[in-house]
Parts: structure tokens; sequence; C-alpha cells
């Protein structure tokens, strides 16, 4: 009389007891060829990365709204993997004189990133897609994390912006340029 045999996760059956004599493993699979396989991934990637973006969707759309308005003034938006990058192209002369004035680069918002033009974006896309990731892990929650890093910075006697936290670990991943044109 043999004991019974338990299932295990991919479909094994081993025998419950070591004293009974041991049955030939049988083995399921889940997937009929690799293709298969492959296929479930990518659709686990593209779901997750669905997620991701509905998650920094109020954030995205935040910056929708300021590139609806870069585009409006002669700015132009083309879309980069998955986000969407505005250039302010501050050299034009209808330009807004606040527009030309702007302390920065590159600011994103979600997955929408805004730059002085597509030259500063493309200099800088690296350094950006790492605050991309950081939106997709915070979502609405980045827009008071980011300015909470920046106080704290200040708090410790930091710069604002080189002591924020979120900048550090950009700047670690991916250094942006020292000079961007």
């Amino acid at each position: 009389m043999s004991l019974p045999t338990r299932p295990l996760v991919r479909g094994a059956h081993l025998p419950c007891s070591r004293s009974t004599p041991q049955r030939p493993l049988v083995t399921v699979s889940f997937y009929s060829s690799a293709r298969e396989r492959v296929a479930a991934v990518q659709a686990d990637r593209s779901f997750l990365l669905l997620l991701r973006v509905l998650w920094a969707l109020p954030c995205s759309l935040v910056g929708a709204l300021l590139g609806i308005a870069i585009v409006a003034v002669g700015g132009s938006a083309r879309r980069v993997d998955h986000t969407i990058e505005v250039a302010l192209a501050v050299e034009q002369p209808h330009t807004p004189a606040w527009a030309r004035q702007l302390r920065f680069s590159a600011i994103t918002l979600g997955h929408v990133i805004v730059g002085q033009s597509h030259e500063a974006l493309a200099a800088l896309r690296a350094h950006e897609r790492v605050h991309v990731k950081q939106y997709e892990l915070f979502g609405p929650l980045f827009f008071l994390a980011y300015p909470g890093a920046s106080v704290w910075a200040l708090i410790r006697g930091q710069c604002p912006y080189r002591g924020n936290h979120f900048e550090k670990q950009a700047f670690a991943q991916a250094p942006a340029p020292t000079h961007v044109a």
C-alpha cells in the first residue's frame, strides 16, 4: 500500500513519506512553447507599465496642460518611448520674456518632460527619465515628496536642488551634462 501523494507548485508529484518508493516526477508545463512564455512575460510587463502610467497620470495631466501652453506659444512636442517631450524653443523671437528667463533646462511632470529645446531634452533624457520612474513610484504623492525633500535639504543646510534626495538619485543613476545648450 502506497501513501497518497500531494501536488507541488508546478504539477510535480512526490510521495508524502520517504519510506515509500518514489514515483517518477510528472511535470506539467504551463506553457506549450517558449513563444507563449515570452508572450506572457510581455503581457505582464505591459500591464505593469499601464499601472505605472495610470498612477502617474494626475501629474502627467499637469505636464500636458503646461505642454499645451508651450506649444501654443510656438513650442513643439514629440513622443519618445512612453514620455512626451515638449521643447520651449527659447531662441525664437515670439517666445515670451518669462520663458527666456527660466533657470532650468528641463522639468519632468509625470510622463511629460518640458525642456528649453529638443537638443537640451536629448542631453538630459537619461536624468529626466529617472524622475519619470520616481513619478511612477510615488504617483501624485511626488508633488508633495519632491518639495518636501527640498525643504529637508534646506533644514540640513544643503542646496534645495542638489541636496534633494530625488535629484541625488537622478544624478547618481544618470549624471546630467554640466552645460546644456
